[in-house]
């Protein structure tokens, strides 16, 4: 299967639960957790599901449990672009039928495109899944350079796109020409050479959507990791403990984490983006997924940026914005959007705005 969701890709997660005072659990409650990679012989997101949650019951448990593996492999399939699947119309079928005719597809897409355009408007046009001819031709190249964990490709045979080629896909990204009818609920790429590439939002946004349905049917309490991307589902039921904690991994040493931990309350999201992810060297300089719309290539301010904010899919697609941001228009955003933002520069330097160190514990 192809890798798809590229800002997803786990070689160290982007996030992590920080779960080392989960003792003195109110005693009508019993600790549940597993993980999921593959559901229903597919592998979703291509990531990392954890889930914990403190239930009343077993069955209570499993039921929900049983429901969340449902609704993320529903959203894959909905929400993927590299694959398609018999009997749905999703991101990659809107994407075969660019130029040719609008496609019917399921409201939670439409509602999602809608989403990342008003976002897109937000933020300053900086993220924009209208921009899959660019990132298709990165993917592709990440693809040759680094096929496989374990395989290694010699640098005199790894390829790079030249500028004139990014420049030539670069006038085929046009957000205006994503034309929704939501009365036919079909979605509609004008310009035949379009993509779209919802990388920067659709975990998020499935994960948002996971949540609600899961707080619908009743769970009082959860925490989803979908490989980093971590979503609170009310307050832990925990003795004296009203919040939960989470942990940032470092983004200079992957496999560890930075010496900070942020107070999550209930129904609130975390989210980073990093050039550890998903990334190949060549000549010295590192290429990785997160690709800036002024040059066509990989973003040069940052190691990483976590976002905090109420909303999943808000937090996936800010993390890249700002990411992409230089850091003086950053911080001005982040006072006027209201969220909490950490930035790590390329040399290990941290800053945080005012409201994400009120989140330290």
């Amino acid at each position: 299967m192809k890798k798809w969701l590229n800002k997803i890709i786990p070689l160290g997660l982007a996030v992590g639960l920080f779960v080392g005072t989960l003792s003195g659990c109110s005693p009508q409650y019993k600790e549940y957790r597993d993980t999921f990679i593959t559901v229903e012989g597919v592998e979703v997101f291509n990531t990392v599901f954890t889930v914990m949650a403190w239930e009343k019951s077993e069955a209570d448990w499993k039921k929900h449990y049983a429901k969340i593996q449902e609704l993320v492999l529903k959203y894959h399939k909905l929400f993927d672009y590299y694959n398609e699947y018999e009997g749905i119309n999703n991101i990659k079928t809107i994407n075969n039928k660019a130029g040719v005719e609008p496609v019917k597809v399921d409201r939670s897409i439409i509602d999602m495109i809608k989403e990342a355009r008003s976002l897109y408007d937000v933020t300053g046009r900086e993220t924009n899944i209208a921009m899959g001819a660019v990132t298709m031709i990165w993917h592709n190249v990440r693809e040759h350079n680094m096929p496989s964990a374990g395989e290694e490709v010699p640098e005199s045979e790894m390829i790079i796109p030249t500028q004139a080629e990014l420049d030539e896909a670069g006038l085929h990204t046009d957000f205006d020409k994503v034309i929704i009818d939501e009365a036919a609920s079909t979605v509609y790429l004008e310009d035949p050479k379009m993509k779209l590439d919802v990388g920067a939002l659709a975990k998020g946004y499935a994960t948002e959507l996971v949540a609600d349905e899961l707080k619908a049917m009743g769970m009082e309490n959860g925490l989803m990791s979908a490989g980093g991307n971590i979503k609170s589902i009310g307050a832990p039921k925990l003795k004296e403990k009203p919040d939960w904690g989470v942990a940032v991994t470092d983004p200079i040493n992957p496999n560890s984490y930075l010496d900070i931990v942020f107070r999550l309350d209930a129904d609130q999201s975390v989210v980073s983006s990093g050039d550890y992810e998903r990334f190949f060297t060549y000549q010295g300089k590192r290429y990785h997924h997160l690709i800036d719309p002024k040059t066509w290539q990989p973003g040069e301010y940052f190691s990483q940026v976590t976002v905090i904010t109420d909303d999943s899919g808000k937090a996936d697609f800010l993390s890249t914005t700002f990411f992409l941001l230089p850091y003086e228009q950053g911080v001005t955003l982040a006072e006027e959007l209201d969220v909490a933002v950490t930035w790590i520069f390329k040399d290990g330097t941290m800053k945080m705005n005012d409201k994400a160190k009120g989140m330290l514990k």
